[in-house]
C-alpha cells in the first residue's frame, strides 16, 4: 500500500511540475503563427509555411516565399493567422488574394481579391472577412460574409477603430481590435470593449452572445515598463522609439478578452486573459454554447504585454512556440490541459 501510495504521489507530482512535452523546432528561427487541424500542424515565418505531422512532429512539407507570384505571398503583420484550416484544404491569407493548397501543400489555385487588407476564414462554402473601413474620414473594424469569389455579400459586424488618421494616441492594449474565429456554421466575433463573444449564425444573424465578466486586472507602472522596453529594443521599432513612445496610451485595465480561439476537437472555447500569476495566464474555458466549464491558469509565454508568443489549443492540449531563452532555439511545448485541473 505503501509504495502504492508513493508511486501516485509520485505521478501527480511529476503532472504538475513537469506538465509540458518539449520539442525541438530546428528548422525555425522566428516563427510567427501556428495553427492545428486533425492531423497537421502549420507553422509560419513570415512567407514560409512549414507543415508538421500531429502526431510525431514530422516536417512534411515547407514551402512559400514573398512575391506575387502564384506560391508567393505579399504577407501581413506577424500574428495575423495566414493559414486557414478547411475541409480537405489549407487556405494561406495574403494581401490581396487568398491561395489554396492541399494539406500536403501542393498548390491548387488562387483567388484574387479587391479588398486587399481583409483576412479570411472559410465558412462553409463562403468566407467571413474581417479588416478596416473608411466612412467620412472614419476608420472602423468590420466584419462581412464573403461570397466564394470573395465579395461582400452581408456586413454583420462595425465597431469605430482605435486608431484614426491624424489624432495621436495609441491606446496600447486593445490594438488588435476584434477577434474573429468560424466553426460548425457559425461565426464568432471577441470584443474587447464588451467582454462578449456575439455568436452569428451562417447567414449573419446574431443568435446569442457569450459574456466573460471576471474581474479586469490593473494596469501597473511594470507592464508600462514592460511595453516600453520592447519597443525601446526591437530591432524595427528602436530607431523611432523616441516619436513612437508619445503616441501610447494606456489605460486603467486591461480588456477582460486579450485572445480566444477554438479547440475544434473537443468543442471549446478558450478565451485568454491578462490575469498572470508564477509564469502562467489564465484561461476561462466555455463550450459551445457558452456555458462556463472551467477557468485554469496554464504555463504560458508572450512577447510583451499585448503579444503573446504563437499558440493553439486543440484535442485539449495547448501548444505555444517558444525560443529557449538558454539555447536560443525555438521549441514547441505541448501542454495537457486536463492535467492541470
Amino acid at each position: 500500500m505503501n509504495k502504492l501510495y508513493l508511486l501516485v504521489m509520485l505521478m501527480i507530482f511529476a503532472n504538475l511540475v513537469a506538465p509540458a512535452k518539449i520539442v525541438p523546432l530546428p528548422d525555425l528561427l522566428k516563427p510567427e503563427t501556428i495553427t492545428i487541424d486533425r492531423e497537421h500542424i502549420y507553422i509560419t515565418e513570415g512567407a514560409a509555411i512549414y507543415i508538421y505531422t500531429k502526431n510525431n512532429m514530422a516536417l512534411l512539407k515547407k514551402f512559400g516565399k514573398a512575391g506575387e507570384g502564384p506560391q508567393e505571398f505579399r504577407i501581413y503583420p506577424a500574428g495575423s493567422e495566414p493559414v486557414m484550416p478547411a475541409s480537405d484544404s489549407i487556405l494561406v491569407n495574403s494581401i490581396g488574394k487568398l491561395s489554396y493548397f492541399t494539406k500536403n501543400g501542393a498548390f491548387i489555385k488562387e483567388t484574387k481579391t479587391k479588398y486587399p487588407f481583409a483576412r479570411f476564414k472559410p465558412l462553409n462554402e463562403k468566407f467571413v472577412g474581417f479588416g478596416e473601413a473608411a466612412e467620412n474620414n472614419i476608420y472602423y473594424q468590420t466584419v462581412n460574409i464573403f461570397t466564394p469569389a470573395l465579395e461582400i455579400e452581408k456586413e454583420i459586424y462595425k465597431r469605430k477603430d482605435w486608431a484614426q488618421e491624424g489624432k495621436t494616441g495609441n491606446k496600447v492594449v486593445d490594438a488588435g481590435g476584434a477577434v474573429v474565429n468560424c466553426f460548425s456554421g457559425k461565426i464568432f466575433i471577441g470584443d474587447r470593449q464588451e467582454d462578449t463573444i456575439f455568436v452569428f449564425n451562417k447567414e449573419g444573424e446574431k443568435i446569442y452572445s457569450i459574456t466573460h465578466d471576471d474581474d479586469r486586472v490593473k494596469v501597473t507602472q511594470d507592464h508600462k515598463n514592460r511595453y516600453h522596453d520592447y519597443y525601446k529594443n526591437h530591432p524595427f521599432f528602436k530607431s523611432v522609439y523616441n516619436e513612437y513612445k508619445k503616441t501610447f496610451v494606456f489605460p486603467a485595465y486591461f480588456p477582460g478578452i486579450r485572445d480566444f480561439t477554438i479547440d475544434t476537437e473537443e468543442e471549446k472555447i478558450y478565451v485568454l486573459t491578462f490575469m498572470s500569476k508564477k509564469s502562467k495566464s489564465k484561461f476561462v474555458v466555455f463550450d459551445i454554447k457558452g456555458k462556463l466549464l472551467q477557468k485554469v491558469f496554464l504555463p504560458f509565454k508572450d512577447v510583451n504585454i499585448q503579444k503573446p508568443c504563437p499558440y493553439s489549443i486543440n484535442s485539449g492540449k495547448l501548444y505555444q512556440v517558444i525560443e529557449n531563452d538558454e539555447s536560443e532555439k525555438c521549441e514547441l511545448h505541448i501542454i495537457d490541459i486536463a492535467g492541470l485541473k
